[in-house]
């Protein structure tokens, strides 16, 4: 596999240009009383890994400090304003594009990411025209209804292998006001962030989720690579 961080400077420049760059990016946020607050990154992690392996992409490091947005106010949680990500994100565009990387993919455990990360886009796009980036959530292509903290996010916990405190799991469902929310713990602050049924959670009831997002991201992957 590819893995970047473990590449000399000699080792990389040889890289083949045309390969994708998958950058599993999270936030260190609040998931209930029953899960570590890195799960997010490291789901991305987990998965951006598999790909690499399976399609010969480049494994870049993992940006951890992602948006932080409603849920700022849990304790255990950090990241970074929609615009401060966005420069961010423009700036390690910039690095790879000047080193011949154009496709570049951001592969999110955290949904709210992508409003930092495509205004990032705008920016590098006004420096190198050319380049192709992305941004994946990765559970969306195999549409799976992962919601924050619930039963299937903490069955994926399981099985990317995040430790996962069931003893502790509780349930809580929070029902949006018509109007944008600035922090759920305004609304919800016991839960920590969890949306759905946590304490039901097994890891056997999402193995076959887990199987069609790994093929469905490797799909995608590969049709990158293709890309000409």
């Amino acid at each position: 596999m590819i893995e970047w961080a473990k590449m000399t400077m000699t080792e990389i420049d040889e890289l083949d240009r045309s390969l994708p760059v998958i950058i599993p990016i999270g936030l260190v946020e609040s998931h209930g009383p029953h899960m570590g607050v890195n799960v997010d990154t490291e789901g991305a992690e987990h998965f951006a890994r598999k790909v690499c392996e399976q399609t010969g992409a480049i494994l870049m490091p993992s940006l951890a400090y992602g948006y932080i947005g409603e849920m700022r106010d849990y304790v255990g949680t950090v990241g970074l304003c929609s615009e401060t990500l966005s420069y961010v994100v423009a700036d390690i565009l910039d690095c790879l594009a000047r080193q011949g990387f154009m496709k570049v993919i951001f592969l999110s455990g955290h949904v709210a990411n992508g409003r930092g990360v495509e205004v990032g886009f705008e920016k590098a796009w006004a420096r190198h025209p050319k380049m192709k980036p992305a941004y994946w959530v990765y559970w969306s292509f195999a549409g799976t209804p992962m919601r924050h903290a619930d039963k299937i996010e903490t069955e994926f916990a399981m099985l990317t292998g995040t430790p996962v405190h069931m003893e502790k799991a509780k349930d809580y469902e929070f029902n949006r006001p018509w109007h944008a929310v600035r922090s759920r713990h305004d609304f919800n602050p016991e839960s920590g962030g969890v949306q759905g049924k946590a304490s039901s959670a097994r890891a056997q009831d999402s193995k076959e989720e887990y199987d069609k997002v790994l093929a469905s991201l490797i799909a995608k992957v590969n049709e990158a690579r293709a890309d000409n």
